[in-house]
């Protein structure tokens, strides 16, 4: 089945059923940019090897724009 994304990494295997059931063409850029945090957020949880941070990337046509989430803003992170 051809998907319009890709998954891959030491956490993809504990979030394939969360981006499959949350994922949607056409989100706007504040959904997409929440859609990220919490996927990776969620593999973070489960897998050791995942890092504490979230370094998000967006390219427009101003450049680069980039934005940090440390470990303890994450939605899913380990109590």
């Amino acid at each position: 089945m051809l998907r319009d994304y890709a998954l891959a990494g030491s956490g993809s295997g504990f979030i394939y059923g969360y981006v499959d059931a949350n994922y949607k063409k056409n989100m706007s850029f504040e959904e997409a940019k929440a859609f990220c945090i919490n996927t990776v957020s969620l593999a973070m949880r489960r897998d050791g090897s995942s890092g504490g941070v979230i370094r998000l990337s967006n390219v427009t046509e101003r450049g680069l724009e980039k934005e940090y989430h440390n470990y303890d803003s994450l939605p899913y992170k380990s109590s």
